[in-house]
Formats: C-alpha cells, structure tokens, sequence
C-alpha cells in the first residue's frame, strides 16, 4: 500500500550552477552557516542575552511549538517565558497578553521587557510570523526579534525581513531539505560577536560528497509512497515523536556545506517542491462545516508556499477522527506537536510549570496538517476530500 508522507522534498543530488553567492542571496546580511536550525536558533539567542544585564534574563516563545525553540533557549542561557497564542484560532502571538508579560504584570519578583532578551517570531508552516506587530512591539521595548523561518523559506531572495536575526533550517522535512545543517542571518555589527561564541568545526560521515550523496539518494527512494508506505507497515503509522532533547554543541559548516547550501538555495528557486494551493477546492467544500485553514494573525498576504497546509477542525474529536481516518489510508494527515509547549514530553519543569494557554490548547486539540509536496496526486486530494466530508455528515 502507497502512502504519502507529511511532508517531502528530494534532497537534490546534483550540484546546480551558482548565481547568488550566500551573500548576495540574503543581501545585506550576515550569514553563519551551522549544524541545524535549532543550533543556529542558540547562536541568535546566545548573542541576543550579551546585550542584558539581567541574572536570570528571558526569551519569549509562544506556547504551541517545536520543543527545540526551548531546547536553544536553554543553551543560550535564557528562560523560556511561554505566552499564548491569538484567540479566535489563528497563529501567532495573543499580544494582548504578550504586552502583559512584557510589562511585568502578574509576575512577583519579574521586571518585564527589562528581563527579556528577545522575542521569537515563529513562522509556522509558512502561516506567517506576525513579524510586522513584533517589529513594532521590539521597538518600543528595545527586545531583540528573530524571526525562526524553520519552516517557511520565501522562494525568491533576498525577502524582506523585519527580524535583528532569522534562523532557517535544511533539514529532513524542511522546505530545503539538504538532510541537516541551519542558518542564521543577522545585522553586520554582530560579525564579530557572533564569531567569538566558540562554535565547533562540523564533522561526521555527512561532510563527505559522497557519503552525502548516497544519503541523499537513500532518502529520496525511502520517502517515495511505496517505500513510505512499505516502512509504515512495518514500523507503524507513528513514527518517533515530539519531545524535548537538550543540544550538547552547536557547529560551524564548513567551505563544503556553504557550496551545498547555495546550490540547494538555486535549485529550490527553480523548484521549490511544494504548492498548497492544491487544496483550494478541498477547503472550499469543507468551510461550510467548520474546518477552516489556519490563518495568521496579521495583515501578512497567505504565501501559498506552505510545507504541510495547517487546517483547524471544529472541535478536538472532530480532529482526531480526521486525522485517524486519513492515516489510516496512507494520505499524509498529521496531527502535529498535538499538546501545548509546556506539556511536551521531557520539557524542563520551569516550562512544564507555567500556562495554562488557552487559546494555544484550544490550537493544539484542533489543528491538523495535509501534505503538500509533489507526491500528492489528484486522487488523493479526491480521497481527502471525501474522508473528511463523511466525517463532517456529508
């Protein structure tokens, strides 16, 4: 039986012909290729704390995400203080209650804005990242902005980011998929800060050509959906998981992993792999009966350059029941991280103390993912569509 994986991107095996040096792909800034988003995700927030005075300074992170926002946030030295996301099911910050924590109320013995070294702006799935409201709010209150663009890398570069810093990932299941490595793009004036942080060389089988090569092919065959659907017969339709796990170092790429990271930079602007709009008729025909795409909280215009598509069920069984469904049939279905940020498993209990989120847990039992990779063909998005219009009663 064929099925689709949540997301995929060939990591490309040939190296392309480079017309944007790093450079001048990202215009005028700095750029630190390392090991991983995460890593690089530790470097901004490691420079970020340099500018505070403050003995136990802090980083705001939404309360629904990857466990590895708190994972560099630990190993930058900062303690993550976890606010709620926007009411009324949409993505980003509630900055209502983001303008509370910056302002110390409510919080004995905390001293607001003046605590904080930066806020992070998640750009989750290609949602957007709220980044024009932050900018705003960074300003007035002189935190540091990264943008964590992980999950969503614009097509065309240079883009226009607001952030003092923005971390990109190339690893398994990212939009440049190069099986590892990050970047992490910041002002000029913080070159040399940035350079002094102590960073390791990068090493291991993954910095030979042709070891890389062969990984790559190994990928590329195993996340086809025959070979997809042959591993999740045997290994089962869950596999690994969502948790937190501490980061040890954080490396430096090498000469070798920049060449591949600006080939896989031209050939992802040639083809970048995935399209949600292909689902366009499928969400028309369901948002009569409550399931609705996942929509930021801003003015930001929907890119329709989205990694997996982010939909909102009516309610938290509904959304079980879809993704059960649509799993069971091999169609690509996630349930995502599935639980507020402080209730992931193994996060440090100064994160698993804090909440509750509301609005982040009203999120979390609702959202569900559909893949929007080249794999998905037009009779899976007619299979998708009916599975989830029986459920709704139709």
């Amino acid at each position: 039986m064929k099925a689709l994986p949540p997301v995929r991107r060939p990591v490309p095996l040939v190296a392309r012909r480079v017309r944007k040096p790093l450079a001048a792909a990202f215009g005028g800034w700095g750029v630190r290729i390392c090991g991983s988003g995460t890593q690089a995700l530790a470097m901004a927030l490691t420079d970020a704390r340099m500018h505070l005075s403050a003995e136990a300074p802090e980083v705001i992170l939404p309360a629904y995400g990857c466990p590895d926002l708190v994972t560099a946030s630990v190993y930058a030295g900062l303690r993550p203080r976890l606010v709620d996301t926007a009411p009324s099911g949409q993505w980003g910050y509630d900055l209502g209650a983001l303008k509370k924590v910056l302002a110390g109320e409510g919080r004995s013995g905390q001293r607001g804005a003046d605590n904080c070294a930066a806020i992070v702006a998640v750009n989750l799935l290609g949602t957007g990242d709220q980044a024009v409201e932050l900018a705003q709010i960074a300003t007035e209150t002189g935190i540091a902005l990264i943008q964590d663009s992980a999950q969503h890398l614009p097509r065309h570069l240079p883009a226009q980011w607001l952030g003092d810093y923005v971390v990109l990932s190339f690893g398994r299941g990212k939009p440049l998929n190069l099986l590892g490595g990050g970047a992490l793009l910041h002002h000029p004036d913080r070159s040399d800060d940035i350079a002094s942080q102590g960073v390791r060389p990068m090493k291991g089988p993954m910095e030979s050509p042709l070891l890389g090569r062969l990984a790559g092919l190994a990928f590329n065959l195993a996340t086809r959906p025959r070979a997809y659907g042959l591993a999740r017969r045997l290994m089962g339709s869950s596999v690994g998981g969502t948790r937190y796990k501490a980061l040890e170092a954080v490396h430096e790429g090498s000469a070798g992993k920049i060449a591949v990271v600006e080939s896989g930079l031209a050939g992802y602007e040639v083809t970048p792999g995935y399209d949600a709009s292909m689902w366009s008729v499928a969400c028309a025909a369901w948002a009569p009966d409550g399931v609705e795409m996942l929509s930021c909280a801003s003015s930001t215009v929907p890119d329709k350059l989205r990694l997996r598509l982010a939909m909102l069920a009516p309610d938290g069984k509904s959304r079980d029941a879809i993704v059960t469904a649509l799993e069971q049939k091999g169609l690509g279905a996630s349930a995502m991280y599935g639980a507020t940020m402080e209730k992931l498993e193994a996060v440090p209990a100064e994160v698993a103390s804090q909440g509750p989120f509301p609005n982040a847990a009203d999120l979390a039992r609702r959202l569900f993912t559909l893949p929007t990779h080249s794999c998905v063909g037009p009779a899976a998005l007619r299979e998708t569509q009916a599975i989830v219009a029986g459920l709704l009663g139709h």
